[in-house]
C-alpha cells in the first residue's frame, strides 16, 4: 500500500484557510453547503473528513483542485501538476535498470 501523507488536519486547515481568503464565515459556508456549522467546523478543526461530494462542492466554489483540499498537492490549481504522491512512486518494473 502507498502512503499517500493524508491527514485530516491538512484538510480542515485549507478549507479554514480557503473559505477565510473568501471572505465566508462558517455560517454561510454551512448555508451554501447545506450542511450545519458544527459541520463545518469538525471538518475544519480536522475531526471529520468531508465526503467525496462535500469535497467537490467545495473545489467548485472555490476553484481548488479536491487534490489540494486533501493535502495531496500544495498547487490549489484545478490544472496544477501531480499530486505529490505520485512523483514518489517507483518507476514501474524494467524501467530505468541499465
Amino acid at each position: 500500500m502507498i502512503a499517500m501523507g493524508f491527514e485530516a488536519k491538512t484538510t480542515g486547515k485549507r478549507i479554514a484557510d480557503i473559505r477565510g481568503k473568501n471572505n465566508m464565515s462558517q455560517e454561510k459556508l454551512a448555508e451554501t453547503l447545506s450542511k450545519s456549522v458544527s459541520l463545518i467546523s469538525l471538518y475544519e478543526g480536522g475531526h471529520r473528513v468531508p465526503p467525496p461530494d462535500v469535497l467537490y462542492q467545495l473545489s467548485e466554489l472555490f476553484a481548488v483542485s479536491a487534490d489540494y483540499l486533501l493535502g495531496l498537492t500544495d498547487n490549489p490549481n484545478l490544472s496544477g501538476g501531480l499530486p505529490r504522491w505520485v512523483l514518489r512512486l517507483p518507476p514501474p518494473i524494467g524501467k530505468g535498470i541499465p
